[in-house]
């Protein structure tokens, strides 16, 4: 949605990175799509996943990308609301050397 809202392409084949994804193309996939194309920023949106019993993105699923996202993106900043325990953060991709 925020792509879509922004007018910018996925540069991935991918609308979502949730378990159910993951099982259906696999992390390897997710990772592969990232170094192909990679996006010049990353959202982390919070969700509640219990329902999938698999653990948060980078621990229960998605090990992969995330691992690839550490290396590759920085944090840029933070949204969040006072009082709310909301936060997302934005990470952009770091300058290659």
């Amino acid at each position: 949605m925020i792509n879509y809202l922004a007018r910018t392409p996925n540069p991935t084949p991918y609308i979502n990175f949730m378990p159910p994804e993951e099982v259906l193309f696999g992390d390897a996939a997710w990772t592969a799509a990232f170094n192909r194309s990679p996006p010049e920023l990353v959202a982390f949106v919070p969700k509640d996943l219990s329902e999938f019993a698999r653990g948060p993105f980078g621990v229960g699923y998605g090990r992969q990308l995330s691992a690839y996202i550490a290396s590759e993106y920085a944090l840029r900043s933070l949204l969040g609301i006072e009082g709310v325990a909301f936060e997302i953060r934005i990470l952009e991709r770091a300058p290659s050397d």
